[in-house]
C-alpha cells in the first residue's frame, strides 16, 4: 500500500483520484492548492504526488522546483495533471523530473500506468486491489534481463527508461556507438530499442547489430523518427519484432516491449526443445 498525495483546485478530480487510487488498495490524501499541499508533504511524506500544473495560488511548477530544491523531497515521484501547456513548460517539467502526465478532463483509468512506474521509481511495491492476493515484495521481483537503449536525447531516454523498469528490465544506454559491440560481447542483451534519437544512423546500427554476438537471440525495437521517413523501412527482415513511432509514448512501447518479450520467450523454449538430448531407448528385453 501506497501513500499518495493529490494536490488540485478541481474537487470533482480529487475525488474522482482518490476513489480510484483507494480502490487499487492505496491511501490517499488531497489538497487543493499549493499551500495546502507543500503542508501535506511535510506531514505524511508521501510515495508519490499527483500535482496539477494550474493551481490558484501558486503554480505547480514552482511547487515543483522547491521538491527538487529540498534533499528530503529531491527524488519524490511526481505525476502532472493538466489540461493545456506550452512546450517550453512540457520541456521545464521533463527537466525537473516529473515521472508521467495525465491529461484534463481526468480519465481515471489513465492513472494506472504513471502511478505504477512512480512506485518502481520509489522502490514500493504496487499492491493488488483489495481482496486480490498481494504482490510479492521487492526481494522477490525478478529482473528479466538487460536491455540495450541506443539514445542520445535525456527525455526520451528517460520515457524508455521508465517503460523497462516498470516491465521488469534493466535498461542499459548507449550514446557512443563505437562502444556498442564491446557492451553486446560483455553482456548481451535480452532486447535492444534503437531510440529516434539515432535516426539517422538507424539502418547503419541494424546492419551493425546484426553481425553482433547473440543477434539471432534479442529482439529489436526500432522508434521512428518523423523527420527520417523510412529510416527503419527494412528493420523488420533484420529481425525486428515492433517499430514504434517516435517521440516515444509510455503505452505504446509498454506494448512492444511486451511483445517483444514473448517473441524472445517462445524462441527460448524453441531452440531449448530443439536442443533437448533424445530420451535413451530401453533396451527391448529378451524372451
Amino acid at each position: 500500500m501506497a501513500n499518495i498525495l493529490v494536490i488540485d483546485d478541481d474537487t470533482h478530480v480529487r475525488v474522482e483520484a482518490s476513489r480510484f487510487l483507494e480502490g487499487k488498495g492505496h491511501d490517499v490524501t488531497s489538497a487543493e492548492n499549493c499551500r495546502e499541499g507543500a503542508a501535506a508533504i511535510s506531514r505524511m511524506n508521501p510515495d508519490i504526488v499527483l500535482l496539477d500544473r494550474q493551481l490558484p495560488d501558486v503554480d505547480g511548477l514552482m511547487l515543483l522546483q522547491k521538491l527538487r530544491n529540498n534533499p528530503p523531497t529531491a527524488k519524490l515521484p511526481v505525476i502532472m495533471l493538466t489540461e493545456r501547456e506550452t512546450a517550453k513548460e512540457h520541456g521545464e517539467a521533463l527537466a525537473l523530473g516529473v515521472v508521467g502526465y495525465v491529461g484534463k478532463p481526468l480519465i481515471v483509468e489513465d492513472l494506472d500506468l504513471p502511478v505504477m512506474m512512480a512506485l518502481r521509481a520509489r522502490g514500493v511495491v504496487p499492491t493488488a486491489s483489495r481482496g486480490q492476493a498481494p504482490a510479492p515484495n521487492r526481494q522477490q521481483v525478478k529482473i528479466k534481463g538487460s536491455v540495450i537503449v541506443f539514445e542520445p536525447d535525456d527525455d526520451e531516454y528517460r520515457t524508455i527508461s521508465s517503460v523497462l523498469q516498470f516491465t521488469r528490465f534493466h535498461p542499459r544506454r548507449i550514446t557512443t556507438v563505437s562502444t556498442a559491440r564491446r557492451e553486446f560481447v560483455e553482456d548481451p542483451p535480452r532486447m535492444v530499442i534503437l531510440g529516434h534519437g539515432i535516426a539517422r544512423d538507424g539502418q547503419r546500427l541494424l546492419r551493425d547489430i546484426s553481425g553482433y554476438p547473440g543477434s539471432e537471440d534479442f529482439s529489436i525495437i526500432p522508434i521512428a523518427n518523423p523527420e527520417y521517413p523510412g529510416t527503419y523501412s527494412n528493420a523488420f527482415s533484420m529481425g525486428t519484432r515492433q517499430a514504434v513511432q517516435g517521440p516515444v509514448s509510455t503505452e505504446e512501447l509498454t506494448v512492444a516491449v511486451d511483445r517483444a518479450w514473448d517473441a524472445y520467450v517462445s524462441k527460448a523454449k524453441r531452440a531449448a526443445t530443439r536442443n533437448a538430448p533424445a530420451p535413451a531407448m530401453r533396451p527391448r528385453r529378451r524372451r
